[in-house]
């Protein structure tokens, strides 16, 4: 019997350690594959940013509803909901940032460690933002990690953090 539960222990252990150096590897794969599709829609400028959670100097609010910000080498669009330092929140339609504009600038680059810095400029006429808060003076950033998850922050100190994912025909439809 001894004979028998040696060898038997060396091959479970054997594939124990198959195993595991296969989940390690899948993983990795996974990470550096995520990574590569991150880099593939920012460079193509082809993303879209869904937004999770908003921030401002109060605590993060959880967002309900079909907010996004859309980029593509044609236009760059946003809808997103108007929240003030005080935790108002307004109808998006009566404030906010919701505008599209095909006049914009688009500047990317990553660090060492893979995250993106995206930052995007309007470059609309400068007396539209009485119209509509959207305008050359509003900067937006974004921060992209390896993983797809991103902060987006306005130079106005309004901040939401959600994921990009690739823009599709229903996302273009929609607006």
């Amino acid at each position: 019997m001894k004979k028998l539960s040696k060898p038997l222990s060396s091959l479970l252990f054997s594939l124990f350690v198959v195993t595991v150096s296969f989940a390690q590897t899948t993983t990795a794969e996974k990470k550096t594959a995520k990574a590569a599709e991150i880099k593939r829609l920012i460079t193509s400028q082809n993303f879209v940013f869904k937004p999770e959670y908003a921030e401002t100097v109060t605590p993060a609010k959880k967002l309900y509803g079909s907010y996004d910000l859309e980029v593509s080498k044609e236009e760059f669009s946003v809808y997103l909901p108007a929240i003030y330092r005080f935790d108002q929140y307004m109808n998006p339609n009566e404030g906010g940032y919701n505008n599209t504009t095909s006049k914009f600038g688009y500047v990317a680059t990553v660090n060492k460690k893979g995250t993106w810095r995206v930052l995007i400029t309007p470059k609309d006429d400068p007396t539209e933002h009485l119209k509509n808060r959207f305008s050359p003076y509003v900067k937006v950033i974004l921060t992209i990690t390896p993983d797809g998850y991103a902060t987006l922050a306005f130079n106005d100190g309004i901040y939401f953090s959600g994921h990009i994912e690739e823009q599709t025909s229903d996302s273009l439809a929609s607006n």
